[in-house]
């Protein structure tokens, strides 16, 4: 199955979802969360899947929110109703009853770097970097920080989305970002391994595992959300991205 900016491959139990935007580094459009937001619906109620595979065409894992297609077209529809879409988007990965597993090549920036917090276990290339950008253009960032707060410390989060760093593969698998630091070229085979493991497992025991590790932790996604958008809606909206 496929379309033009979101591909979804399957390889036995295992669904690869492929951001298709090579020529922008995977930049996201409003066309593009409406692709994922079906393509996630129609995995979610699939039993035949055990494990899903997140990715970006072309060796870019994704910049972020694609500006200059934003700009040209601010005034839509689409763009306006953007921040709700993006989070319904988020919503379903938070519910996706099977691990997802991302495969971050190169570059996960602002919008993206929400997309790659949203996986349940993340592979990253030696060379790749994970960059929650907002606040140098003056905007809120409530998924990413919506994400951090649900897996991560209160510090963590506060570091992540004030100060700005530029984490770098290393320090993202030092600090709880990522499962495995791998060399570049081999991070989209030792994702595949990783969620054929996972897909090898009994699927019941591992969706009931995840259920019962949010009821353990009360990370509820939808709900933490709502509040960091309310807090948020001072400050700005949107995940802004790449900037050329």
């Amino acid at each position: 199955m496929a379309n033009e900016l979101v591909l979804l491959e399957r390889d036995g139990p295992r669904a690869e979802i492929v951001l298709n935007r090579p020529h922008r580094r995977n930049a996201i459009v409003p066309e593009l969360v409406e692709s994922l937001i079906d393509v996630v619906g129609q995995l979610a109620g699939d039993i035949s899947v055990a494990a899903v595979l997140l990715r970006g065409a072309g060796g870019t894992f994704c910049s972020g929110m694609d500006l200059k297609e934003f700009a040209a077209t601010s005034d839509s529809e689409a763009a306006r109703g953007f921040p709700a879409r993006w989070a319904t988007l988020h919503r379903a990965l938070a519910t996706l009853p099977v691990p997802l597993v991302g495969a971050l090549e190169r570059a996960a920036i602002a919008g993206g770097a929400a997309l790659a917090l949203a996986c349940d276990l993340l592979v990253v290339g030696e060379g790749s970097f994970l960059h929650i950008s907002e606040v140098e253009l003056g905007r809120a960032a409530p998924v990413n920080v919506a994400w951090l707060t649900a897996k991560h410390t209160p510090a963590l989060a506060l570091e992540a989305v004030v100060a700005a760093p530029r984490y770098e593969a290393r320090s993202m698998q030092a600090k709880g970002l990522a499962h495995l630091v791998v060399p570049d070229d081999d991070v989209l085979s030792a994702t595949r391994s990783l969620a054929d493991r996972l897909a090898s497992f009994d699927r019941a025991t591992v969706v009931a595992l995840k259920d019962s590790l949010r009821a353990a932790t009360g990370a509820d996604f939808a709900a933490v959300l709502e509040r960091v958008t309310r807090a948020a809606a001072s400050v700005g909206s949107g995940e802004p991205g790449e900037r050329s």
